[in-house]
C-alpha cells in the first residue's frame, strides 16, 4: 500500500536522499488496482445524493512519492522529478 509501506520507507533518514542522489533513472511502478488508501468514497455533505468512488490517479501517486522524498531530507532541486 502506498501510505503504509512505499512512503514510510521514503521518509527514513537518508533514504529517500540515497535514492535521489543516485544518478541513474529513476522507475515507478504502480500497482494496477487500487485499495482503500488509494480510492475512497464521498458523498454530498447533505448526505442527500449518490456517493461517488474517487481515485488517485498516476500523477497523485508520483507526487505523494516525491512530497515523501523530501520530507526524507532530500533537497527540492533538481535530483527529483
Amino acid at each position: 500500500s502506498l501510505y503504509t509501506s512505499v512512503l514510510p520507507s521514503l521518509v527514513l533518514e537518508g533514504v529517500g536522499e540515497a535514492i535521489a542522489n543516485r544518478n541513474v533513472p529513476k522507475v515507478l511502478l504502480l500497482n494496477g488496482w487500487h485499495d482503500s488508501e488509494t480510492s475512497w468514497a464521498e458523498t454530498p455533505s447533505s448526505g442527500l445524493g449518490e456517493c461517488t468512488v474517487k481515485r488517485m490517479d498516476a500523477s497523485l501517486f508520483a507526487k505523494a512519492v516525491v512530497d515523501a522524498l523530501y520530507q526524507g531530507g532530500v533537497d527540492q532541486g533538481d535530483n527529483v522529478i
